[in-house]
């Protein structure tokens, strides 16, 4: 039996079941998408963003290091220059906690 043989409520039925049936996939799929999503997020929060937040605390104690690189040697004075030197330790030993 063809589906042009069929009276309207029965074809109404099919139609509206493979509709129902179509749906359900899409939304099947939508989860599993939402899953990757959930997953990518997962790995930027706990493996990225960590790094990211040291690498921008590296960054802040390397430009400390450059300006008192750069006030020394603008310095004329020798205890301006050890507290210049003292500050390049400093951010020195900051950067070693960090990387440890």
């Amino acid at each position: 039996m063809s589906i042009a043989n069929l009276r309207i409520g029965p074809r109404l039925a099919l139609a509206f079941g493979g509709l129902c049936l179509a749906l359900v996939f899409m939304v099947g799929q939508g989860v599993v998408m939402l899953g990757r999503v959930n997953e990518g997020t997962d790995t930027i929060v706990t493996m990225r963003m960590p790094r990211v937040a040291m690498t921008t605390r590296m960054l802040g104690e390397v430009n400390d290091i450059a300006v008192a690189l750069r006030d020394m040697l603008l310095s004329d004075g020798a205890d301006d220059r050890a507290q210049q030197v003292e500050e390049v330790v400093s951010s020195r030993k900051e950067l070693d906690a960090i990387l440890a």
